[in-house]
């Protein structure tokens, strides 16, 4: 029997802060639909659209998806094909990494004098919020970078931290130890 998708390309592209997803056929036999699906841990799948298929064809056809709200970090895209009779088979799966606007340095770590440093490649204010390991707010501050570079003093305790450094509606947690 003949594979009822012949699928002869299959793409994703980060184009700005979006996927783009293209892919092609050669030929379709009873070809209902497609889902595009996505993935954070290439465990747990989601399916974030549904593309109409063409039924019956022997010729080249296009499809597009764009995935105009991609999750940070990595990301993985599969496509499954679903035929009229709900018998489907799935194709594997493209990358793509989807990072921050901004970057963000917090030295010294760990820290031993009681004052944090930042840099930032952004220079506007920043909120700062340290939480204990477990979970407890600590210390929040809002922060003025000059020259992308701010200074917050501490009086935190020995032990390990998290820092949420929130900054142009984006969010960036990182550890921090003092010692």
């Amino acid at each position: 029997n003949p594979l009822p998708v012949s699928l002869i390309s299959f793409d994703a592209k980060k184009q700005d802060d979006v996927a783009v997803i293209n892919w092609q056929t050669a030929s379709e036999i009873n070809n209902d639909y497609f889902i595009v699906q996505r993935s954070t841990n290439g465990i747990d799948v989601d399916d974030i659209g549904r593309i109409e298929g063409n039924g019956n064809s022997n010729i080249l056809l296009s499809y597009s998806f764009i995935d105009d709200m991609p999750p940070f970090g990595n990301v993985y895209y599969r496509l499954k094909q679903v035929d009229y009779d709900g018998k489907s088979e799935i194709f594997f799966w493209k990358s793509l990494f989807f990072g921050h606007d901004i970057e963000i340095s917090i030295y010294p770590n760990p820290n031993t004098n009681n004052v944090i440093y930042f840099e930032s490649s952004n220079n506007s204010e920043a909120q700062i919020q340290i939480y204990s390991i477990g979970g407890k707010l600590m210390m929040e501050k809002n922060l003025t970078f000059a020259s992308g570079k701010a200074a917050l003093m501490h009086d935190l305790a020995k032990g390990y931290y998290l820092i949420k450094y929130f900054q142009n509606n984006e969010q960036i947690v990182q550890k921090l130890i003092i010692q």
